[in-house]
């Protein structure tokens, strides 16, 4: 797999995973973030790619994940 095709496919991970947060909120998309996590996982290790687009999936994920918390206290809502 190139390269090119390796990192948009992250991408598409990434997003789906973004939007899973944003659309069913952090408890209950907590296993289909996973799930799309362990794919990437899965991906980079059979294609022998470097762990760098797995960290960039975590670090996107923990800043969402802060962003949801803050409005959702922000919005009255209970900190998850």
């Amino acid at each position: 797999m190139s390269e090119t095709t390796m990192v948009a496919t992250a991408r598409g991970l990434l997003q789906t995973a973004v939007e899973k947060i944003l659309v069913l909120g952090q408890e209950d998309s907590k296993a289909d973030v996973e799930k799309l996590r362990e794919v990437l996982e899965d991906m980079l290790s059979f294609w022998d790619f470097d762990d760098k687009l797995l960290n960039d999936f975590d670090s996107t994920i923990a800043e969402v994940l802060m962003d949801k918390h803050v409005q959702d206290n922000t919005d009255g809502g209970e900190a998850e």
